[in-house]
């Protein structure tokens, strides 16, 4: 799953299903909300917001007070309301993107009881959202970028050709 995000945005984006977002970067908390329905990117999610101090650049208050709703609605009922889910992810992805890195360094557990560990509770719901992906991506612009990758390497030609039949055997079955 690595290699996911080490070989870039582009890249990453083009492996994507429209079933399996995969995140990237710069809008991992927009691309995060589209799987807002497993309880470990909820529980991070609605967390995050409560931190104090807030991890976030872009403050959105609409996103604060439908994470606090979210979970005041865990805690009386053990469960949420779909519809304010929803609402939550809608309030995610319409704040703009920023460095994942950069929310990391934020959530350095100085603060409130939220924002102790919250690195590495998001850390948690990355390794979620990849284990939800899985494998579920777009194999041809994995496959086209490893045979272009072969081809510019110092082989010889018999051996890219080899090389590239291998990798989309690999990749198809």
């Amino acid at each position: 799953m690595r290699i996911l995000y080490f070989i870039g945005a582009g890249l990453t984006k083009a492996l994507a299903l429209p079933t399996h977002p995969v995140p990237a970067m710069l809008d991992f908390i927009g691309t995060s909300a589209e799987y807002i329905n497993d309880p470990v990117v909820l529980a991070t999610l609605t967390d995050l917001e409560r931190c104090d101090p807030y991890p976030y650049a872009w403050q959105s208050c609409e996103a604060r007070s439908l994470a606090l709703e979210l979970l005041e609605q865990r805690r009386q009922n053990g469960t949420t309301d779909p519809s304010t889910r929803s609402r939550f992810a809608h309030a995610l992805r319409e704040r703009p993107g920023e460095s994942i890195e950069d929310l990391l360094e934020r959530t350095d557990g100085n603060g409130n009881w939220s924002s102790r560990g919250a690195d590495e509770r998001f850390r948690f719901a990355i390794r979620q959202i990849f284990t939800l992906i899985g494998w579920n991506i777009a194999w041809s612009p994995l496959i086209s970028f490893l045979t272009r990758q072969f081809e510019r390497a110092v082989l010889t030609r018999s051996s890219v050709s080899t090389t590239t039949s291998y990798w989309s055997a690999v990749f198809s079955s």
